[in-house]
Parts: structure tokens; sequence; C-alpha cells
């Protein structure tokens, strides 16, 4: 198989490492859960994940908290009375709240269906219009192990991308020793059969769960 190029990272790049071959995907479990999704509904040639509605609000109401108590630090700023000037601290947490905030809301209700009959990709949410991708209009999975610069930790992000290479959806982002990781993998290699697209892995798991390790791989040596 041909060299494929390294994929952007902050902070740099990690090298491809090898693709999961799609045919030896497993079917996943009702129930299963694998960072923010669950899988809700499962059939041979379909599958449907979605997001707990308890997980979306807790995230909108922890934006909506960071941006009640960003006023402390902008009030710091802006007094003339007050000695300190937190500017670059009452920023960060601004712009963390308005993240936090417009994802949570953005996941309330939010739902993905996978077609394999037709190769096509559904969207509903709560709030927002439903959108499809057509056959051909998803490209690849990407399943990334980023390496952290502390305490030999690494971080494995799960991608869906269209066919101009823009992330649909981050279906994971977590360390690569929690405990769902493996969880994620094997739901992206699901979607990837379905689909019929590469579910391409970047970079090599050191740190990560036994499971996680199985799951990867390590490619054709």
């Amino acid at each position: 198989m041909d060299e494929k190029p390294p994929i952007a990272v902050p902070g740099g790049f990690v090298p491809w490492s090898h693709d999961l071959d799609p045919a030896s995907a497993e079917q996943v479990s009702l129930g299963m859960r694998a960072g923010h999704f669950t899988v809700a509904l499962v059939k041979v040639d379909a599958l449907m994940i979605t997001v707990a509605g308890a997980q979306a609000v807790m995230t909108l109401l922890g934006g909506v908290a960071l941006l009640i108590f960003s006023a402390l630090p902008w009030w710091a700023v802006l007094s003339p009375n007050s000695n300190a000037n937190p500017l670059g601290f009452a920023i960060v947490m601004t712009l963390a709240g308005l993240v936090f905030t417009a994802t949570g809301f953005s996941r309330i209700g939010l739902l993905y269906t996978i077609d394999g009959v037709t190769g096509s990709l559904h969207r509903r949410r709560k709030f927002g219009a439903p959108k499809a991708w057509d056959k051909g209009d998803v490209e690849r999975i990407t399943v990334v192990i980023e390496p952290q610069s502390f305490k030999q930790r690494e971080k494995l992000c799960i991608d869906i991308r269209d066919a101009d290479d823009k992330i649909i959806e981050r279906m994971y982002m977590k360390e690569a020793r929690t405990k769902d990781s493996a969880n994620s993998v094997q739901l992206a290699r699901r979607i990837g059969q379905l689909l019929a697209i590469p579910v391409e892995v970047y970079g090599k798991v050191v740190h990560g769960t036994e499971e996680l390790k199985q799951e990867v791989g390590g490619g054709d040596e």
C-alpha cells in the first residue's frame, strides 16, 4: 500500500501508520458507549448513534457557567479601581464558555443514521435542519493517536471527514487510556464498513489500554 501523507494536529504532524481492514469489522452491540455517543439501533445494514440528552445539557450548562464566572476577570480588567489586569484569562474563559455553550446546544437531540444499503450518512438534531451525505460525500474516517508532551499520555481523536477533508463529526477525543477508547475504534470500523470508506490510523498506541492496542493493531509488518 502506498504511503499516505501525515495528518496535521496542533503543534505538528502525525504520520500515517496503516488502514484498518473493513472486512474484519465486528457488529457493534446495542447500548455500547463510545465517548459522547451511544449505539441506539443495530441492523445488518444500518446503524444509529445518539448523544445522550443529559451529556449535551451538561456541556451547555458548563458553558453558561463559564460565561457567568468570566464576568469576574472582566470586572477586574474594566474596573478603574482594580490593580489586577487579567485580560488574557478573561478572554480564554469567555471563549471556552462560548465553545462549550455552542457545542452543548448543537448536540441536544443529535443522532446519526448510517445506511449501508445506500452508503449514506444522515444527521438530525433538536435544533437545526437535518443533513444528509450521499455515497461519495464521506471520504474517510481518521483515527489519530496524538502524543502528549506530559506524563506519557496520548490523545485519541476519531473524525468522520467529507470529500473536502473537512470534519463532519468528531466522534471521539479523549485520552488513549480511557476505558471506552477501544469501543470508539470498533464503532469507527463498523461505520467505515457500512459506508465502504477507509478507516485510516495515524500514529501508534504506546500508553493506551490493551484493548485499544488490539483494536487498532499495528498494520502490516
